[in-house]
């Protein structure tokens, strides 16, 4: 189950008016058809460069809003008053979350010199048991 098609569950669960939460899957094939139906005002995307590249072209093409989100990284940084342990256990879990399919995904992390470098000991404590 997409966890598009779960929110939906969720909303309705809660008592969401109908028509308020969409969500659509489709294959390429049918993603121009879709873009392109007077029905459809605007497009959001969360994906990969290479499905975003062809579906923002398509939106752009019939004039339609769009967000696409797509390939996900942002930065983690550390502050000097951080918790070395806590932020060790945040930026991995942050990194693999959902199998590193995670529009925040930590790509990169930042911290001053004058923290100490974690060990790889470190970096392996969160998925142990």
């Amino acid at each position: 189950m997409g966890s598009a098609r779960l929110l939906g569950e969720i909303f309705a669960a809660a008592g969401l008016p109908d028509g308020v939460f969409g969500w659509l899957n489709a294959t390429n094939d049918g993603v121009s058809q879709i873009i392109n139906d007077d029905r459809i005002a605007a497009v959001t995307v969360t994906g990969s460069v290479r499905a975003g590249k062809a579906i923002g072209a398509q939106a752009g093409a019939a004039l339609k809003k769009c967000v696409l989100e797509l390939g996900g990284s942002d930065p983690f940084i550390v502050l000097n008053d951080a918790d070395l342990d806590e932020a060790v256990k945040a930026a991995v879990t942050g990194r693999y979350q959902n199998s590193g399919q995670v529009c925040a995904r930590r790509n990169a992390l930042f911290s001053k010199p004058a923290l100490p470098r974690p060990s790889p000991a470190n970096l392996s404590t969160p998925w142990r048991r």
